[in-house]
């Protein structure tokens, strides 16, 4: 079950991936824009950064949990009436319980707009960005619940295309509106309520085509047993990752710099979270569904334990990458004006490795509905990430937010892992990641040694440094006996397949030497 479960695991995380990285290479045609038309001290990047903090916040309340808890009560049934019946359900609750918080929120953005968005920006300007960017995100509830349902039903590229056609409307609006209108900071607030209406027409048609009435109360107690649970957790994991840019702007000398500093940050963390939606979001999205499945088989258990191995291994080398190749990607797509932004990025990076490895721990939580139990769990990780925070910002500006972000995550995952293995054990991997972190940390010092030298001399020799990480795990035999035996048959495929090819390439040939 384990080499099946994991090879189909591969492709869908591969199709996830692959959209991922084509719609993030797209949001990130953004950051040499924006860094170009913005100043690396002007206060545009960090009201930037500090409007995506609202916006997952009003997500996770508009969302109540159902963008989670419906790939749990539809992985329950089988019957397809039964499905529709809990699609329509789940859009009942939408369009009622969420339509009616964003309708407070919208009340609320003057009395929010202020302490959020600190005193830099114009009044009548923050309360606008902040009632735009909470309409758009009830906008896009509707697309995060129809995405969870195209995962159940295992349709990654359809899954991939609805993300493409989001983020390239978003990202053509928002070139247009911020570099030809010149609008700032409202070019891209305009640009992100554009791509959601777009979405929105989209993704209603799609549901329409899986939805049945009636509107059961009996489902939509069900869908939200499950997800309300998972609300406060989702605004611990919020504070977790963004709560550090608001604490940098307050904690700062004066709100001028802080919010300068959150702009700079907020590109560090941009290219830091590259561990997170090239890895760990496309292996979430299609390991979730896969773990409602699989979660009473034997295997389970060791399954949990290998895929916590590559999470480690892939987010390693990931996080590397970045680490070494830092002041290189800030200055060929930033500028040496935004240079700064360079050193909180391998903190960052290897911070997501961590979270990553939370995403496979919590499956005994999930798997067994624990999820009233992880609100406490998060809660503690963001205390440990906010007390650093207050400690460390004063002194050290954006490198303590960083260490206190690498520090909170790695406190999470270890957390997560052990309260979810006592509710269901797993089998870690022990000896294999010790091979991974000891690795890791012989490649990082290697980069981090190399003499200063011209950029892309500087980009070639961390390539060549990076390229031992594959060949020193070799070394020190992290594959294990399946692992090489799976190459072994790769190969021996690889070389039955280029002689086949061979053969029929000589056949034409002896056939027009037989006819002469």
């Amino acid at each position: 079950m384990i080499g099946s479960t994991l090879k189909t695991l591969g492709k869908q995380t591969i199709v996830y991936s692959t959209g991922d990285l084509l719609v993030k290479s797209l949001s990130f045609l953004l950051i040499p824009i924006l860094t170009h038309v913005w100043e690396h001290d002007g206060p545009e990047m960090g009201t930037y950064g500090l409007l995506h903090l609202a916006e997952a916040v009003a997500y996770l309340i508009f969302n109540l949990g159902l963008a989670t808890a419906v790939i749990k009560v539809l992985s329950d049934y089988r019957h397809t009436r039964a499905r529709s019946s809990v699609v329509f359900t789940t859009v009942g609750i939408l369009a009622t319980i969420s339509l009616g918080l964003f309708i407070l929120t919208w009340m609320a953005a003057p009395h929010i707009a202020g302490p959020l968005l600190g005193r830099t920006t114009d009044p009548a300007d923050a309360q606008l960005f902040l009632r735009l960017t909470f309409m758009a995100t009830w906008f896009s509830t509707f697309r995060f619940v129809t995405m969870s349902i195209l995962r159940v039903e295992g349709r990654p590229w359809l899954y991939t295309l609805l993300n493409i056609i989001n983020f390239v409307t978003y990202v053509s609006v928002a070139i247009w509106l911020v570099v030809v209108e010149d609008l700032g900071v409202l070019g891209i607030v305009y640009a992100n309520v554009t791509a959601s209406v777009v979405m929105l027409a989209i993704v209603l048609g799609i549901l329409q085509a899986r939805w049945h009435r009636p509107f059961s109360a009996q489902r939509a107690g069900i869908l939200l047993r499950f997800g309300l649970p998972l609300l406060p957790n989702g605004l611990a994991l919020w504070a977790l990752a963004l709560l550090d840019r608001w604490l940098l702007l307050n904690l700062s000398p004066t709100q001028e710099v802080g919010i300068a500093l959150t702009g700079q940050y907020d590109i560090a963390y941009r290219f830091g979270m590259i561990v997170s939606f090239l890895l760990i979001i496309p292996l979430r999205t299609a390991w979730l569904p896969m773990l409602f499945k699989i979660r009473d088989h034997e295997d389970a258990p060791a399954l949990i334990g290998r895929l916590m191995t590559y999470v480690i291994v892939l987010g390693g080398g990931l996080a590397l990458a970045l680490s070494a190749l830092a002041p290189e990607i800030i200055t060929i797509t930033a500028g040496r004006d935004w240079l700064a932004a360079a050193a909180p990025m391998p903190l960052i990076a290897f911070g997501y490795m961590a979270y990553g490895v939370s995403q496979v721990g919590d499956a005994g939580i999930l798997a067994r509905s624990r999820t009233s139990i992880y609100p406490l769990i998060t809660i503690t990780s963001v205390a440990v990430n906010v007390t650093l925070c207050v400690l460390l910002i004063p002194e050290q500006g954006m490198m303590g937010a960083a260490w206190a972000t690498l520090i909170a995550y790695v406190w999470h995952a270890l957390l997560v892992s052990r309260v979810s293995w006592s509710i269901s054990p797993f089998h870690p991997e022990w000896k294999r990641l010790v091979i991974v972190i000891g690795v890791v940390a012989v490649i990082f010092v290697a980069t981090r040694s190399l003499p200063e030298m011209g950029l892309w001399v500087s980009v070639a020799a961390k390539m060549g440094v990076l390229l031992l990480y594959p060949l020193l795990l070799w070394l020190f035999g992290f594959l294990s006996a399946d692992e090489r035996e799976a190459l072994s048959r790769l190969r021996a495929q690889t070389d039955a397949d280029g002689e086949e090819n061979g053969v029929d390439e000589q056949k034409p040939e002896q056939e027009e030497q037989e006819t002469s």
